[in-house]
């Protein structure tokens, strides 16, 4: 059986990563979403108001799914992965 190596900082520093990018993500599709909507003042008739409504479902329907889903595997890293890891490199020295 193979032994491997798991630096928890490394762990927690990717996970900070994966965070601030899904923070991003959400805020730049909110942006986007506020754009859109900004269109029903310069953009009238059946293809701005089918654009705009479909648009903007589909961001209510998915965009707190996907961040949601990005935030649990941030927080899977931070208290699965990296804790175990400290707890396996604290266990490691103490032997």
């Amino acid at each position: 059986m193979s032994n491997y190596m798991v630096d928890s900082s490394k762990v927690m520093e990717i996970a900070s990563n994966i965070e601030r990018v899904n923070n991003n993500l959400r805020d730049t599709m909110e942006s986007s979403k506020n754009k859109v909507r900004g269109l029903d003042s310069v953009w009238e008739g059946r293809a701005a108001d089918e654009t705009v409504m479909g648009f903007c479902s589909f961001m209510d329907k998915y965009s707190i799914v996907y961040y949601e889903m990005i935030n649990n595997f941030v927080m899977f890293l931070r208290k699965s992965v990296a804790a175990g890891a400290m707890e396996a490199e604290q266990a490691n020295m103490g032997a």
